[in-house]
């Protein structure tokens, strides 16, 4: 039952997160998702697992440059002349 409470979609459950060079990490609480004797569980997500979906201008893109990894490119901006 941790896992399953301590995994669901909520920003409560993703509060401890950090950008490391090997991917985004994500650090769960005591009790969380496993029983204390267990620490704090650490989940490292590669950054080729999230590069589709990461601003090539946002905060985790110094990580993907140099890459060669795929990132989502901004939409194109109209001038409200040109429309």
């Amino acid at each position: 039952q941790w896992v399953k409470d301590g995994t669901q979609p909520n920003e409560a459950n993703y509060s401890g997160w950090a950008m490391t060079p090997d991917g985004l990490e994500i650090t769960f609480g005591q009790y969380q998702v496993a029983p204390y004797a267990e620490g704090m569980p650490v989940v490292v997500i590669d950054w080729s697992r999230l590069a589709g979906l990461l601003d090539p201008a946002g905060p985790a893109a110094e990580f993907l440059e140099g890459s060669g990894l795929p990132t989502l490119l901004p939409e194109p901006s109209v001038s409200p002349s040109a429309a």
